[in-house]
């Protein structure tokens, strides 16, 4: 049977009216995200969301640099920019690594999936750079010690990095959702490479900037990372000069404690000069006895560029110079000071490290001091420097006076003769009579066998006196210091000061001659004066003034060079030996100095721009016009002796004198007096005005009373006045011929 039918006074529920399915599905999906509705929308038009289990595949496979399944790398060829920078030209194209997506297979990728795909991305892209990197310099050729640690620092970076994403595999293979925390997801793959992704991104930023660097520049720029605020960025720099470092930390430790350079690849900053290693150049311009003073100044050389920048110039040059000081005595001093050193510098610790640097620092100064003192000590004790250089203020700058006014009397007599009739054993003779005379006999017999006696180039016309010099030799490891240049100053001091004494003997001789016979001449009496030449004693007298003259000047050119100059300047140097501070090239620098010192205020240098040696040029010309007065001197002694001699002998049994002849010799001796006078007074005007003040106290010392001053002024006075008449005589000239024209034309 059915159901009862409803009785007819129950009420009835009306029902619902009709609705449409799709209208109803739109009002559910209001309430939902839109990321579900997309998918439902991809859904429908046949385009499903890829699963992201399917992209953590992918994923790893780009982080190991390969491509996957639905995305990848593309190498695409980029142009850069036609903006010419520093004059630089336009760069290559660069190929550049873009990711791409591929959905040409009905599925797609969601854009936040995208973007978290792209910051993972970053990081086989820096793999694939670091790894090719790595591969490429490690199989080419001459890349250097220094870049084959990068490389090796690279390949253990890598290491690590294979060792992540093996992980990374594992928690891929894992059963388990990203749910309950055990899965692996995009996002914990994004955080867990944070970290290798920052180092990752420092390392390829070091490859940038090593592309087309070399040896020590590598670890420059390397350093300069260091500068940062991220402690991250620091630490992890620091890792990597650590082991960059080590074949630049090898070859300092054999430089700085055996003085050898180990560089097959040049990338250290100490070089062999490349002339002495292709068996040319600075060694073979020199004899066997020179070959110490090149191995010092010319073998190597410094290169700035390849130094680290953490060293700085001052400690590299202290490094350079320590070196240089352990193979100079290695090779040019002996191997058993060698050893002595060798044991010393044992004592300082060998471990230098990047990572210490206070005590890289340390153990640098003590090979510095303990190597500098040692060769200090060989040139000043085995090889006596100070003795040689003492030497050579004696001899060469004349300051031993007996054996000067031995040598010059000896030699006095051959060096008036031309230049062609002497010969050298002739000198050397005169020179070992000069020797045995004088204290000098009681110098070192190692001192006295290097002094040498020699004529120098000349022309027709030159006598003894121009091309005479005394010459010093030096033997290796000596002539580092006394080297060719210095020995051309010590001979350039030696020329001025021999012809300075020249005139002073040339004059005081003609002084003696004069004042003998004026003293004849004096007691003479009245009636046999009447006998000789009118005004020939008060000739005599002028004469004798003028000689007092020269002599003054002469004298206190000689006292300014001994006592103002050489004296002063060697108690400096001897100051600067006692301490013993330093290396050989602060010694070679502090002699040179010396000698310069020397050569600059005995001949007067350091005047105005330009004026070089025209001062000591006014002083040599003034010494040939003193010659040529004393040879005046002596033509005038020689002919009142003549005239003393008709007067107190029989005037018939004698030859007769010429009535002119003491005519033309005062007319000489005046001629030159003129020009003596004339250039002393501009000596003294310009040494008066001279910048350096120990040479501008010369001055007050030729004109101490005022004398020349006040010459000068007369002749000045003198000279305006005669301008003064010559303006005169022209104007009343002019005025004259004006009238008589006028006259002309009013005749007219």
């Amino acid at each position: 049977m059915g159901p009862p039918p409803i009785p007819s006074h129950a009420t009835a529920v009306p029902s619902p009216p009709p609705t449409s399915e799709p209208k109803r599905d739109a009002l559910l999906e209001e309430d939902l995200p839109k990321s579900v509705l997309l998918q439902k929308w991809r859904a429908r038009e046949g385009r499903p969301e890829v699963d992201e289990e399917v992209l953590l595949r992918d994923v790893i496979f780009l982080l190991q640099g390969i491509n996957g399944k639905y995305v990848g790398f593309e190498e695409v060829r980029e142009l850069p920019s036609n903006e010419i920078i520093d004059g630089a030209r336009p760069r290559d194209p660069e190929t550049v690594l873009h990711v791409r997506f591929h959905e040409d297979q009905g599925a797609t990728i969601a854009q936040p999936t995208r973007h978290l795909i792209h910051r993972i991305a970053e990081l086989g892209r820096l793999y694939r750079r670091a790894n090719d990197f790595s591969q490429q310099r490690s199989q080419q050729e001459g890349v250097g010690l220094i870049m084959q640690s990068l490389c090796h620092f690279i390949s253990s970076e890598l290491t690590d990095y294979y060792r992540l994403i093996a992980i990374l595999e594992a928690q891929l293979n894992r059963k388990g959702t990203k749910d309950d925390g055990n899965g692996l997801s995009l996002r914990r793959i994004a955080v867990w490479t944070e970290d290798v992704t920052l180092r990752m991104r420092l390392i390829s930023t070091v490859i940038e900037s090593c592309q087309d660097s070399h040896g020590g520049a590598i670890v420059s720029l390397i350093h300069s990372y260091t500068f940062n605020g991220d402690p991250f960025v620091r630490s992890f720099t620091a890792q990597i000069l650590e082991e960059v470092s080590k074949p630049f930390f090898h070859s300092l430790s054999r430089w700085i404690f055996e003085g050898e350079l180990q560089d097959p690849f040049g990338e250290f900053f100490v070089e062999l000069n490349p002339d002495i290693k292709a068996g040319r150049g600075p060694l073979d311009d020199f004899e066997g006895e020179n070959e110490a003073a090149s191995l010092w100044q010319d073998q190597f050389i410094f290169k700035t560029d390849m130094l680290p920048s953490f060293l700085g110039e001052d400690f590299g040059r202290k490094i350079f110079s320590t070196g240089k000081s352990l193979n100079f005595i290695r090779f040019s001093c002996g191997d058993g000071d060698w050893v002595a050193t060798r044991n010393n510098l044992s004592n300082s610790g060998r471990d230098l490290r990047y990572a210490d640097l206070p005590g890289l620092e340390r153990t640098i100064d003590t090979a510095y001091n303990i190597a500098s003192t040692r060769l200090l000590d060989i040139f000043l004790d085995k090889f006596k420097l100070l003795d040689h250089l003492r030497a050579l203020k004696d001899y060469l700058m004349l300051t031993r006076g007996d054996f000067v006014d031995l040598l010059m009397e000896s030699l006095g007599p051959s060096l008036s003769r031309p230049a062609s009739s002497l010969f050298r054993h002739n000198l050397t003779a005169s020179l070992e009579t000069a020797v045995r005379g004088s204290n000098a006999q009681f110098d070192d017999a190692d001192i006295l066998r290097r002094l040498d006696a020699r004529i120098l180039e000349f022309v027709a016309g030159d006598t003894g006196w121009d091309t005479f010099t005394l010459e010093y030799k030096v033997d290796s490891p000596v002539n580092t210091v006394l080297d060719g240049q210095a020995m051309l100053g010590y001979q350039t001091i030696f020329n001025h000061l021999w012809k300075t004494k020249r005139v002073e003997i040339a004059l005081t001789r003609s002084w003696e001659k004069l004042f003998s016979v004026s003293n004849i001449l004096r007691r003479l009496k009245k009636g046999k004066k009447q006998l000789l030449s009118a005004g020939l004693e008060r000739h005599a007298h002028q004469a004798l003034l003028l000689l007092s003259e020269m002599i003054h000047f002469v004298r206190q050119m000689q006292g300014f060079c001994q006592l103002e100059v050489i004296d002063y300047s060697w108690q400096d140097l001897k100051t600067f030996f006692a301490k013993r501070q330093g290396d050989l090239d602060e010694l070679i620098q502090s002699h040179r100095a010396y000698l310069n010192a020397l050569i600059g205020k005995v001949l007067l240098r350091g005047g105005r721009r330009g004026a070089g040696d025209h001062l000591a040029q006014e002083v040599r010309a003034n010494y040939d016009t003193m010659l040529a007065f004393s040879n005046g001197i002596d033509d005038l002694a020689a002919n009142i002796s003549a005239q003393l001699s008709r007067v107190e002998l029989d005037q018939d049994a004698l030859p007769p004198i010429d009535p002119n002849a003491l005519v033309k010799i005062m007319t000489r001796v005046q001629d030159q007096a003129a020009q003596f006078q004339e250039r002393t007074q501009g000596i003294i005007a310009r040494l008066e005005k001279h910048a350096n003040l120990v040479v501008r106290d010369l001055g007050t010392r030729l004109n101490f009373n005022t004398y020349y001053a006040n010459a000068r002024k007369a002749s000045s006075s003198s000279a305006a006045a005669a301008n003064i008449v010559a303006s005169s005589s022209m104007m009343t000239t002019a005025t004259a011929r004006t009238t008589a024209a006028r006259e002309e034309t009013t005749a007219a």
